[in-house]
């Protein structure tokens, strides 16, 4: 059902992201592979960029979905079957 009210559309769908986001970061943190996650990370990262360049889409949207993979990346590096090597 559409909501009538832009604002509270948009409150919603920040919440509704936030914990999809949160969601991401609790599996990043405790996947059992986090170097082959960070591997298929990097590689889902190029081809959504690929994906969304070509489009009139404002800066902030290409800073947000970087922030949002530097998290995730955060969080695959926190995770301590994680190697640096």
């Amino acid at each position: 059902m559409p909501m009538k009210n832009p604002e509270r559309a948009i409150a919603t769908l920040v919440g509704e992201f936030h914990a999809l986001y949160i969601t991401v970061q609790v599996f990043a943190k405790t996947h059992e592979n986090p170097n082959l996650a960070f591997s298929e990370l990097t590689t889902a990262e190029q081809l959504g960029l690929a994906a969304i360049e070509p489009h009139p889409i404002p800066d902030a949207t290409i800073v947000g979905y970087q922030d949002v993979i530097a998290g995730i990346r955060g969080a695959l590096a926190a995770n301590p079957l994680y190697s640096r090597t």
